[in-house]
């Protein structure tokens, strides 16, 4: 009876059986990772916005005035009258110098956006990658007691014919099996979804040969939160828009001080030669760009609020995922001392004792549900600290790092 149900997890059961030990890369798993994510095109959008940022800051590095050439000709009566010369406005004010500050403010402020947009599609590809794991591991868990109640029909079935069992425990056992079908179409399903959402961050993904994180990850020895909060990519990002927007207020006060444009000119009125020198000087009178000042002033000081803001926020931030992380953990490392040594022995043990009539076959059916729950409790602890050991990482600003030491592994 359960045999096309079987044939039908054979795919999963392969797929699972690659979840063992990690495979030699041909790479490290960074590189392999980064890879990846350098083929999607939201990192491409990223990159083609930094590369505007910089152009913008090429753009504000170069120098503020041009000169002007100009002429004038005029016939009075006879004579022919002109001028030729050259005019060009001197900053006085620095505005260049402020501009390259601006540039150099605007150029930071680019790529910490890119590291930051980096950073968070790094993490969001490591939790897909844990959570893909969690359910190819709960999808092997249903195809395993799948089999089981298979061969419990069969056993029922026989010692039915012999007059060992009645119709009641076949009854039982069919109903289960019913369950069973339900819970393993679900998670397949949750399968299928995990697979998409991780092919959708690392598009050249397959699921039929994945290249699981390595354990060493999760032992790396890392700084305290507190300490390594001030490096988290969207703090150091806010710090560099925080510090364009103080440069670009400095420079608004530069802007709008008048610079005078001197003009030297040369030509002919009527049958003399005539030399003029030209200065000219705009007056700020009827606006004095007084309100545009205050404007870049406040952008500056409300970009400077969100830093602070920010920085307590992940402070904070870096201190619960801690908790969090230690807490599932030590559940876990629960869970490994006292309940995973027991299961994986107890569906041989439970079975024999139902052979030998121990167990009857509504006791083994919740019993072998029962398993089934205390498994799969490990699988989610184990994927609930992992999912927080990478909160704590994102929010402390130290997965760069992390990733950076298994590369320096090997691994």
């Amino acid at each position: 009876m359960f045999h096309p149900v079987m044939r039908r997890c054979a795919a999963v059961a392969a797929c699972l059986a690659l979840l063992g030990p990690a495979p030699a890369l041909a790479a490290p798993f960074q590189q392999w990772l980064d890879q990846q994510l350098r083929q999607h095109p939201a990192m491409t959008a990223a990159e083609r916005l930094r590369d505007a940022g910089d152009a913008e800051a090429d753009d504000l590095s170069r120098p503020r005035y041009n000169p002007d050439l100009t002429s004038q000709y005029e016939r009075e009566g006879d004579a022919n009258n002109y001028r030729i010369g050259l005019s060009q406005t001197i900053d006085v004010w620095g505005k260049r110098r402020g501009a390259e500050h601006v540039a150099q403010a605007t150029r930071d402020s680019a790529a910490l956006v890119y590291a930051e947009r980096w950073a968070q599609r790094r993490t969001d590809a490591l939790q897909a990658l844990v959570a893909w794991r969690a359910a190819a591991q709960r999808a092997e868990l249903a195809a395993e007691q799948e089999q089981q109640l298979g061969t419990l029909l069969s056993d029922i079935e026989r010692r039915r014919q012999v007059g060992d069992l009645g119709a009641a425990d076949s009854a039982l056992a069919t109903l289960s099996s019913a369950r069973v079908l339900a819970d393993t179409a679900a998670v397949q399903a949750e399968l299928g979804r995990s697979e998409m959402e991780l092919q959708a961050l690392l598009p050249a993904f397959s699921p039929t040969a994945p290249v699981p994180i390595p354990d060493a990850l999760w032992s790396l020895p890392a700084a305290e939160h507190a300490s390594a909060a001030s490096q988290h990519p969207r703090l150091l990002a806010a710090r560099a828009q925080w510090q364009q927007l103080q440069q670009l207020a400095q420079q608004a006060r530069r802007e709008y001080r008048a610079d005078p444009t001197v003009g030297l000119n040369a030509g002919r009125s009527g049958d003399d030669s005539v030399i003029g020198v030209e200065v000219s000087i705009p007056l700020n009178l009827r606006d004095r760009y007084s309100a545009r000042q205050r404007l870049a002033d406040q952008q500056a000081l409300a970009a400077e609020a969100d830093y602070q803001s920010l920085e307590r926020e992940l402070q904070f931030a870096a201190a619960a995922a801690a908790s969090a992380r230690d807490r599932y953990r030590e559940r876990l490392d629960q869970w490994q001392q006292r309940v995973a040594a027991p299961l994986a022995r107890s569906a041989t043990l439970l079975h024999r004792q139902w052979q030998q009539g121990d167990l009857s076959t509504a006791d083994y059916l919740q019993a072998l549900q029962q398993r089934r729950e205390g498994l799969q409790a490990g699988i989610e602890l184990e994927a609930a600290w992992h999912t927080a050991y990478l909160d704590w990482l994102r929010d402390s600003g130290q997965l760069d790092a992390a990733l950076a030491a298994l590369t320096e592994q090997g691994l």
